[in-house]
């Protein structure tokens, strides 16, 4: 995402649409482009112009979702739209306002356990099981705690992946 989130770092107005894997991935990765693109100016802050899962309308009107989105675009500056099903989700107009679509893929294994070494700065054996099916960004966030050692992180995320299969 890098080479996209130029533009957005540079405050061009350009129309960003990053679609996530799932609704659970919306806000912290909205919160990680406002960290990483910082403010627009002393008052206004680029988080302000990240429209997220938590901006569609709970009923029928889209009206508030379609001023979210076009008021940062007739004012010249950028915005980022970061949903799940996006196409489901965004009024037409909106949709052909888009300058630039990224998607971003689930993780897999391999990625968990690169987080894991980068996180604890310890090389992790390969595991031939799937660790990362059926779990969200906000469990696997839970399961690979900042300071944690990487037997304990991989433990919890076994144990959530089992529970993800058990019915209730």
């Amino acid at each position: 995402l890098h080479d996209v989130l130029k533009p957005i770092q540079e405050k061009k107005p350009f129309c960003l649409l990053i679609e996530v894997p799932e609704a659970s991935w919306s806000e912290p990765i909205a919160d990680a482009i406002g960290d990483l693109t910082g403010r627009l100016s002393l008052f206004r802050r680029m988080r302000d112009r990240i429209v997220t899962v938590d901006d569609l309308p709970r009923r029928s009107s889209n009206e508030r979702l379609r001023e979210k989105c076009l008021h940062p675009l007739v004012r010249g500056e950028p915005l980022v739209i970061v949903l799940n099903q996006p196409f489901k989700h965004l009024p037409n107009d909106i949709v052909g306002l888009i300058d630039h679509h990224a998607v971003l893929r689930p993780l897999d294994t391999k990625d968990l356990l690169e987080l894991i070494e980068e996180f604890t700065q310890t090389s992790v054996p390969v595991i031939g099981d799937d660790l990362a099916t059926g779990l969200t960004l906000d469990q696997i966030a839970g399961a690979i705690r900042p300071r944690d050692n990487p037997t304990a992180m991989i433990q919890r995320l076994h144990a959530l992946r089992q529970s993800a299969n058990r019915t209730r």
